[in-house]
């Protein structure tokens, strides 16, 4: 229990000043939601092949925050070449297939110098849950500083699972998502999660993806302060009509739920190369038009 008057003190605070939102990077977004916050969770929503990690990777990188990662997907290793492309330039299959020039080793040891200089941490347990999370933040968190509200970054949310559940799936899904908002509210960090979508967007002549194709449980759109999903149209045509189509790099972030903004929708340009996304332009279009 707390005292509303303290609260009300924090939210004036917050008012005068807006640094305490940790910058994306991205400046249309954090136009439109004033950035990372204390205990809220953002969700970035896609389906396969859509960046939802590029996505992720790429804030982790750009905030000027304590970051930690937490894959229940990709290894270390897997997590630090994506991030040597995007800070190189160098292509990521040159990376992975380590087939680069001198010039290019050059600037991945570049890179790979800067990203050691960030306060960037990475959990890749086979098994992550909740509680294991909760722990890492506890941990960070004992080093004091801005150590205290770090940027939590999760890969992705249908691949974590509850200590001794005997629920199905769907139901395991919200109780995760329950306790992913309860970790943000609890220590204070500032929690970006990826969610898969289900199938529903390909049946649509556009394939614009929408908040309910939240993959699994609908109180993952209730438990989210953010709610961002990612397409990129060419995808679906390169699938639908030529295999053969050039990806022309469109993409679109839709801010389908901010609950203290507005909602809108944001253009980006998708490096295939290095796997990373580039803001467009400055301008937005309000959501549903």
């Amino acid at each position: 229990m707390e005292k509303l008057g303290s609260k009300i003190n924090s939210i004036a605070k917050r008012m005068i000043d807006p640094s305490l939102g940790v910058n994306t990077g991205f400046k249309d977004l954090d136009y439109m939601t004033l950035g990372l916050h204390e205990s809220e969770m953002t969700v970035i929503g896609g389906r396969p092949s859509m960046g939802k990690t590029s996505f992720l990777l790429q804030l982790a990188w750009q905030v000027d925050h304590p970051a930690l990662i937490v894959s229940a997907e990709m290894s270390r290793q897997a997590i630090g070449e994506r991030l040597i492309s995007h800070v190189s330039g160098v292509s990521m299959r040159k990376i992975k297939a380590k087939r680069i020039t001198v010039a290019e080793k050059a600037k991945a040891k570049e890179a790979l110098k800067l990203i050691s200089e960030r306060e960037i941490y990475v959990s890749d347990e086979s098994r992550v849950t909740p509680e294991g999370i909760a722990g890492e933040i506890e941990t960070l968190a004992k080093m004091g500083g801005r150590f205290t509200s770090p940027c939590v970054f999760v890969d992705y949310l249908q691949l974590l699972s509850m200590t001794n559940f005997y629920g199905s799936g769907e139901i395991e899904v919200a109780a995760i998502s329950r306790e992913l908002k309860a970790t943000a509210k609890e220590t204070g960090c500032r929690l970006v999660v990826a969610s898969q979508l289900n199938r529903a967007n390909e049946q649509r002549e556009n394939h614009t993806p929408r908040m309910s194709d939240l993959r699994g449980s609908g109180s993952i759109e209730q438990d989210a302060d953010v709610i961002l999903l990612l397409h990129r149209p060419s995808y679906y045509r390169i699938a639908d009509e030529d295999p053969d189509a050039n990806d022309d790099g469109q993409a679109f972030v839709y801010i389908a739920k901010n609950r203290n903004g507005p909602v809108g929708k944001l253009e980006y340009v998708w490096n295939k190369r290095t796997m990373s996304f580039k803001e467009k332009s400055s301008k937005y279009k309000e959501f549903g038009e």
